[in-house]
């Protein structure tokens, strides 16, 4: 599930914050599907020691909920040039990175996306020249999501330069490009962002089947919608899921939603499948075998269960649920 953004935060009424802020509150929202995504090249003198002690200063940051690091060590120029299209008028491209880089806080954004779920560590690796670390989230909800951070050196400093969120199936700067490269916000989004926010979830559907179809085919609104159905009804839920996949069919964003769509239809056999292949697809991870416990219990196959569990405890031991 998706959790709401910071309530401090309002949403301005005119001008070139009316474009950076619904952006932001998405981008907080949709922290809460390895997919080897195309990744901006970047050669880098990054050891995977380096990557690997990145990492772990950023679980124990999330542990201790201290956004600092965070901060410090997000490459502003990078995330900023990618998030704002190059199409946009030279002169209010510059003022949208100026106050991007001014007002947007990686640590406090993740640490609310994070809530009080987990988030760990799972590995470094390189992916098309570009270092890269994973993380798994598992939200207090038992929500699944993973986030692979892409990782560069700048002097001896290890920085990331964008997050790919497998819930969406793409990077951040992705997501928030979409809004940054519009003229102008429409209204009814705003009004779905807010009603999101305060988890009046109803109200969020309700909007969106008012919407224009600008909207209601953005694949970020879908998504919206679908885990606000999630929070109301199953039903809804499942009719949401299938509206995204039958407009966004090779969407990568599947991997992760489709773990819910079949589950829903309990249709095991299919739901093994999909979770053996986001397996295999992010190099492995005890959490999935837990849920192919699950799924094997559910289907009425104890002995199976029995295996994958202990095989997950083995791996991990500090995943108690498997007991």
């Amino acid at each position: 599930m998706l959790r709401s953004f910071d309530p401090e935060l309002r949403l301005p009424g005119v001008g070139v914050s009316q474009l950076f802020w619904p952006g932001l509150i998405l981008f907080g929202l949709l922290l809460t599907a390895p997919f080897d995504a195309p990744l901006n090249a970047r050669t880098t003198e990054l050891t995977i020691a380096e990557c690997e002690e990145f990492a772990r200063k950023v679980e124990q940051s999330v542990a201790l909920g201290d956004p600092a690091y965070l901060n410090d060590h997000l490459d502003s120029a990078a995330f900023t040039d990618a998030a704002v299209p190059q199409h946009v008028n030279a002169e209010r491209r510059q003022t949208l990175i100026q106050e991007m880089q001014s007002r947007f806080r990686a640590g406090e954004t993740l640490l609310r996306g994070i809530g009080n779920g987990t988030y760990k560590f799972l590995r470094a690796s390189r992916q098309q020249e570009q270092w890269t670390v994973l993380f798994r989230l598992v939200g207090e909800d038992g929500a699944l999501n993973y986030h692979r951070f892409l990782l560069r050196k700048s002097g001896n400093e290890v920085l990331f330069t964008d997050i790919y969120v497998y819930l969406t199936g793409e990077k951040l700067s992705e997501t928030m490009a979409r809004f940054l490269g519009q003229d102008s916000v429409n209204p009814v989004a705003l009004k779905i962002m807010a009603a999101f926010q305060s988890g009046q979830f109803d109200e969020v559907i309700r909007l969106y089947e008012s919407a224009p179809e600008s909207i209601r085919t953005d694949k970020t609104f879908v998504l919206l919608v679908a885990q606000s159905a999630s929070r109301v009804d199953d039903d809804q839920y499942l009719e949401y899921m299938e509206h995204f996949r039958k407009l966004f069919p090779e969407d990568p964003a599947l991997y992760m939603i489709d773990i819910d769509y079949y589950f829903i239809k309990r249709e095991f056999k299919k739901l093994e499948e999909i979770i053996n292949t986001l397996y295999e697809i992010i190099g492995g991870d005890p959490y999935l075998k837990l849920l192919l416990g699950e799924i094997y219990v559910q289907d009425n196959r104890p002995a199976d269960g029995l295996v994958v569990v202990n095989e997950a405890i083995a791996a991990e031991p500090d995943l108690y649920s498997g007991y």
